[in-house]
């Protein structure tokens, strides 16, 4: 699995790519897991409005930048935090769905011995 994450800055009046990112096989830790379970209902996720899901999901990043951006630095070496703050939100989201579903993947493939 390779993640990718880019960085923005402004040229000429223009919004341009600044730097990418990249990283491959990174395995989500039991204690980042935990801290994500500590900011996300994940009940109220399952059967909210898409109103009430949004209105989580914007608590969650909020409630848990710093665990967030943590986890962002250490998926992708050399990012700093001034790289974060020129981030678009949508490329984080995709970052932190893309590593939940593959952590799920392996972790059902190895529940079930298949690889």
């Amino acid at each position: 699995m390779e993640l990718k994450l880019e960085t923005y800055k402004t040229e000429n009046g223009k919004e341009v790519i600044d730097k990418t990112f990249y990283a491959e096989d990174f395995k989500l830790k039991y204690g980042t897991v935990t801290d994500f379970v500590e900011i996300i209902d994940f009940e109220q996720l399952k059967t909210g409005s898409d109103a009430e899901i949004v209105l989580l999901v914007w608590k969650a990043v909020v409630n848990g930048k710093d665990i967030i951006n943590s986890l962002l630095k250490r998926i992708f070496t050399n990012l700093t935090d001034e790289d974060l703050r020129n981030t678009n939100i949508d490329a984080i989201v995709k970052v932190l769905v893309d590593l939940a579903k593959f952590t799920i993947l392996e972790v059902m493939n190895g529940a079930t011995g298949k690889n």
